[in-house]
């Protein structure tokens, strides 16, 4: 009976035609450079060994305010705000409160094991939040945020001249007479040219409070100045938003 004939086989050279594990290793690789990894705030957070992204946070922070963090004296990050002719505003709230304050702010992202990234709110539209955070600009929905979100934050404004802290009634300087004048242009009316926190002065405060919805008390602080920066439209601030006319 007649048997096929064997194939042939062609001897191989030890290592031809057998992909090595560098070529392994070198092929994954470029097949996940054609397919990047989707960033994400979660990924982000995954990827954090355990704190990261503050100092880039805080240079973006200072860049919307056209100031370059590093090029800055000081130790701490409200030190080279004061060296900026700016100061610094930290608290806990929720993103409607940032959203008032009107702000770029530095926040805390928070995720499992401890992993913490720093972030900026670079701008707000309806529900949709912009981000910055590890060199990466993300839109984001402002639920996906606040789930994520401490509370924590940290932003920049812009104090009067002379500032010395809460403006109230009794005191005399450059800045009551800034409140004075900054009210009036908000007003559109006149109020004379006194330094002096009067009992006129503090009324026309907590009228302006009231139509910002904010805490009534005839103290101007920083909540309340820096609303009054944005009702006048000051075109030296970085706003999240354009404010109202």
């Amino acid at each position: 009976m007649e048997t096929a004939a064997a194939p042939a086989l062609t001897p191989v050279a030890e290592g031809e035609g057998l992909e090595t594990s560098g070529e392994t290793v070198a092929r994954a690789t470029v097949e996940a450079a054609v397919e990047p990894r989707e960033v994400t705030l979660e990924s982000l957070l995954e990827d954090a060994t355990s704190v990261a992204g503050f100092d880039a946070a805080l240079a973006a922070l200072f860049g919307r305010w056209e100031l370059d963090y590093a090029a800055l004296a000081g130790i701490t990050p409200c030190a080279k705000a004061d060296y900026g002719g700016l100061s610094c505003l930290q608290g806990k709230g929720t993103l409607t409160g940032l959203k008032g304050l009107n702000r770029p702010a530095l926040i805390t992202l928070a995720g499992a094991g401890g992993r913490q990234v720093f972030a900026v709110v670079a701008a707000t539209s309806g529900d949709t939040v912009t981000v910055e955070a590890k060199g990466h600009r993300l839109e984001v929905e402002a639920a996906r945020l606040e789930a994520l979100w401490s509370g924590d934050y940290l932003i920049l404004w812009k104090p009067p001249p002379g500032y010395r802290g809460m403006l109230r009634l009794g005191m005399r300087g450059r800045d009551v007479a800034w409140l004075r004048n900054r009210l009036a242009g908000v007003n559109g009316d006149s109020d004379g040219s006194s330094d002096r926190f009067d009992r006129g002065l503090k009324d026309r405060v907590i009228a302006f409070q009231r139509s910002r919805k904010i805490s009534v008390d005839g103290i101007a602080g920083p909540q309340t100045l820096i609303r009054l920066n944005t009702a006048a439209r000051d075109p030296a601030v970085p706003y999240l938003r354009p404010p109202e006319p």
